[in-house]
């Protein structure tokens, strides 16, 4: 044995990872695995199996699967081929039947008997090995000793506070416990002095670990080996008090599953993607079926693979993600219908950075702790303390090295770390980043040394250091309670680890800023400045939020406080051939074609720089001139001069704070997004010397609107007005104004015009309610249902934003009544408290108003009675009722209630019904 393993460790790497069993295993891996959806198993994979699975089976002898070459000098498995090969057995033996062939069946017995078969190797190989080290010492003493060894692993690896469990857990804890259970006369004197009952007592009670699928089985496992342990004689017959020293008096639940040896306890990646292969192959035949059809097959394969978004390891959701991917990307499979790309691409990002998804949706674990007195809890960013440095980014990466300001965590002694820095990094996200891009993993101490150089220490040196470390990120857990922490002072310390990867968000990644969806929490602050629409208006422009544009993810987002001036929108083209670019490359793509023809060159003045807010520019970047050859030196042979480069992007912010530091916050093209640039125009532009690093604020040579219509033509042009002056009038105003500033001295209307019986609610005021309008952002809500009759519309003060309708009488209104018979004297109160509501849906805004709005108002007859004439333009006239309520603030128009919201966002619907069925109240909140 000693000559053995003398050989063994003089083996080089590449034998262990090449050897036979290492080929054999990516031969199974090759026949067997189904990698992809599109194809499925067939008999001829199991023959080109059977070579492979045959050198398995005949690796009797267990040291030909271990490895030495350990740091310590003792025997540990060759994880990346054992751990891969136990949990391919575990795949295997849960294969589906294949079509063709009756030997399914016989192969997954094959692969049952080879698990076993490596896990008795392994246990016989730890105990031999043990022998081998220390031959001067009996067999007991030697197990003694092993198992002593695996308890101090559990316990400094698993359940030491603030131990990174994920890595590590996956890879060692399991061989262990299945040492455990597979060891069936383990001699009592080993399990009371080696201390494993205590950790087995301790991982049953140990917080939980919010990874359902790793944690539970492995506390599954421990009451299965205490319960065997508890009802051996020598146990029974022990005191209590030796018992209790033992942990062998633990209260355990009497229908505690046995640990399964077909089903692997943490999970398995491959036995995962086995289960999942058959959704997906259902959801490539349903994409591939491009006809109307279909579409429900592709949602109902979509949710059964969304489910397992709950339940899949890291490596597995990467596969999932790759997958739906590759639907979008292959040649034939792409489906035509947008809406089955976003649901697609909606399903990706739920299998892609689980915490990205953090602050857009409600996240929680549950977790037992005492409740106690509590105590504010400061994290502090390392950038800003002394002699801080910052990380420089990679291809993809973006480093945010701002100082981000204190964050305050009202915490206790007894909460889990995990929580409380999951709390933190909700609420820095939330206040530093744009809702789509949070950064996601963060490193902290109570004191910033261990962030900070490690040269001139000594091992133990270091070694104390990092055990000062405390990891939070995607997918990952640290064990332990607040009152672990070392704090010295009264702040924690924590230095952000990641970079902003676009590559890694499939809603920034695979979508342009108009297909984006924002989460409610990303609306625009009251202060934030609407730019006017440019020449062209919507046939030329598509306005969008400026946070639908995510740059850097941390130049622009709700809670930034500079520049001074920001814009809530930005116009952007419809079409971007005129600049020479494809629409899906518009963002990605700087360098176009010469559209503006007023070119403003630097300095700019404050008003020059403001009215490019909110507005699509184009610029040129200053090159170095080629320098004027030496006399007497003949110049080289004169090549044709290519015009400089113009670029285009969008200006969502004016910093006029300074008028010689006067600059333009910019989104531009880029490489894999839309990049963030700073221009400054406050002076001018000087020859460059080298190369400019647009990277870094730079003064453009000329910076200009983007025109895509001839404005001189357009402002030319005498606007006619959007409503022809109507009788009867009211001191010279046409009938419709007049109707619509009696607001709310006219809170009544009807419901059931013409039998319509429909409630319109969205942002009518900038989409009109025609069945055409294709705003990203914005949708009209149809209530259908509702009572006829007179009801009675109004606004709640007291809200942040509340508008509401509800029925209140039998009857109709005359619209071609006088003016002043609109008015109604005394008009009643109506309680919406005491209706019973119910949430609907949720519209979104992009402008800022919201209507609700009986649809019957709208139809022409309508229309002709309220404004007194005939007019081509209904859609126009109805535009313009919205956006009269919302600005002149009337609140009350003909057919409902119209009111600017304070920003944009997603706004909630409910509804409520009588007991026929009727709908009786229509309410939008915030």
């Amino acid at each position: 044995m000693q000559k053995r393993k003398a050989e063994r460790k003089r083996q080089d790497m590449s034998s262990l990872l090449f050897g036979p069993l290492h080929d054999a295993h990516n031969q199974l891996w090759n026949a067997l695995l189904p990698l992809s959806p599109f194809r499925a198993l067939v008999p001829e994979d199991i023959q080109s199996a059977e070579s492979a699975l045959t050198i398995w089976e005949n690796a009797s002898d267990s040291i030909t699967i271990l490895a030495y070459d350990s740091p310590n000098n003792r025997p540990n498995t060759n994880l990346l081929l054992v751990e891969a090969m136990l949990r391919f057995c575990d795949y295997a033996a849960g294969i589906l039947d294949i079509t063709g062939t009756d030997q399914t069946d016989t192969l997954r017995q094959r692969f049952v008997r080879l698990k076993h078969h490596i896990e008795n190797a392994l246990l016989s190989e730890a105990r031999s090995s043990e022998r081998l080290e220390r031959a001067e010492r009996s067999d007991a003493q030697c197990d003694l000793d092993l198992v002593r060894d695996w308890a101090v692993e559990i316990r400094e690896e698993l359940l030491k506070p603030g131990q990174r469990t994920e890595h590590w857990s996956y890879l060692h804890l399991p061989w262990i416990m299945e040492n455990l259970t597979t060891w069936e006369k383990i001699e009592f004197s080993i399990l009371s002095e080696s201390g494993i009952t205590l950790v087995m007592r301790d991982i049953i009670h140990a917080p939980t670990i919010p990874i359902i699928s790793f944690m539970q089985p492995l506390r599954n496992w421990a009451t299965s080996l205490l319960h065997r342990w508890q009802s051996r004689p020598e146990a029974v017959a022990l005191s209590s008090a030796d018992k209790t020293r033992l942990g062998l008096d633990t209260e355990l639940p009497s229908d505690t599953l046995q640990p399964s040896m077909t089903v692997y306890p943490t999970a398995p990646i491959l036995y995962r993607i086995g289960e999942v292969a058959t959704d997906l192959r259902a959801l490539t035949d349903a994409v591939a079926d491009h006809t109307p059809a279909g579409k429900p097959r592709i949602f109902q394969a979509l949710d059964k693979i969304a489910a397992w978004k709950a339940d899949t390891e890291p490596l597995s959701a990467q596969g999932i993600y790759n997958v739906l991917g590759g639907l979008q990307t292959t040649p034939g499979l792409r489906h035509p219908d947008a809406e089955v790309g976003d649901r697609i691409y909606a399903v990706m990002a739920e299998f892609f950075k689980p915490m990205a998804n953090l602050q857009r949706r409600v996240t929680s674990f549950s977790y037992s702790y005492l409740d106690g007195p509590t105590f504010p809890l400061t994290f502090r960013d390392m950038n800003s303390l002394p002699d801080a440095f910052s990380p420089s980014g990679s291809m993809f990466g973006i480093p945010d090295d701002r100082v981000w300001n204190d964050v305050v965590v009202e915490t206790n002694a007894t909460t889990p770390i995990n929580l409380l820095f999951s709390e933190f990094m909700v609420t820095a996200n939330i206040r530093h980043r744009h809702p789509l891009v949070p950064l996601q993993d963060f490193s902290f101490t109570s004191t910033p040394e261990p962030f900070y150089s490690y040269t001139g220490k000594t091992v133990e040196e270091v070694k104390v250091l990092q055990d000062r470390i405390w990891f939070k990120g995607s997918g990952n857990f640290s064990q332990g309670q607040v009152k672990d922490l070392p704090i010295t002072e009264d702040h924690v310390v924590y230095h952000s680890r990641t970079f902003f990867n676009v590559t890694t968000v499939p809603e920034v990644n695979h979508k342009l800023p108009h297909e984006r969806t924002l989460p409610q929490s990303c609306v625009a602050p009251g202060h934030w400045i609407r730019p006017t629409p440019p020449p062209g208006g919507d046939a030329v422009w598509r306005c969008l939020p400026s946070l639908a544009f995510v740059g850097n993810g941390h130049d622009l987002y709700p809670g930034v406080t500079t520049p001074p001036a920001i814009a809530s929108h930005i116009y952007v083209p419809r079409s971007f051939e005129p600049l020479g670019l494809y629409q899906n490359a518009a963002y990605r793509q700087a360098v176009t074609k010469e559209c503006t023809p007023m070119k403003l060159e630097p300095p700019l003045t404050v008003a020059q720089a403001r009215a490019l807010l909110g507005r699509a520019i184009q610029y040129e970047v200053a090159v170095v001139p080629i320098p004027t050859p030496p006399e007497g030196v003949r110049p080289k042979k004169k090549r044709r001069e290519e015009p400089p480069p113009i670029y285009w992007g969008v200006v969502w912010g004016v910093d006029d704070s300074e008028p010689a530091g006067l600059k333009l916050k910019i989104f531009t093209g880029g490489q894999y997004q839309e990049a963030s640039a700073t221009l400054t125009v406050g002076e001018p532009c000087a020859i460059p010397i080298g190369r400019i690093d647009t990277k870094l604020p730079f003064t453009p040579k000329w910076v200009g609107a983007l025109a895509l219509v001839d404005e001189a033509a357009e402002a030319e042009i005498t606007e006619e007005p959007a409503i022809e002056p109507a009788a009867p009038k009211i001191e010279g105003e046409d009938r419709l104004t007049s109707i619509l500033k009696l607001g709310a001295q006219a809170p009544r209307f009807e419901v059931g015009i013409g039998g319509d019986c429909v409630i319109l609610v969205g942002e009518i005021a900038l989409h009109g309610v025609t069945p055409d309008s294709n705003s990203i952002f914005t949708s009209i809500e149809q209530i259908e249902n509702c009572k006829p009759g007179i009801w009675q519309g109004g606004r709640d003060a007291n809200e942040e934003f509340l508008i509401w309708v509800c029925w209140v009488s039998e009857g109709s209104i005359d619209l071609a009544q006088p003016v002043e018979n609109f008015i109604i004297e005394n008009v009643e109160d109506v309680d919406i408290e005491t209706l019973t509501w119910t949430e609907v849906s949720n519209v979104p805004v992009d402008g800022g108003t919201m209507t609700i709005l009986a649809r019957g108002v709208t139809s022409p007859d309508a229309m002709l009675a309220l404004n007194g004439e005939e007019d081509d333009e209904e859609d126009g006239l109805v535009k313009f009722m919205a956006l009269s309520g919302a600005e002149d603030d009337y609140f009350n128009i003909p057919g409902g209630v119209s009111s600017y919201t304070g920003g944009d966002g997603g706004f909630s619907v409910y509804v409520s019904s009588d007991s026929e069925g009727k709908v009786i109240g229509v309410k939008v909140g915030y």
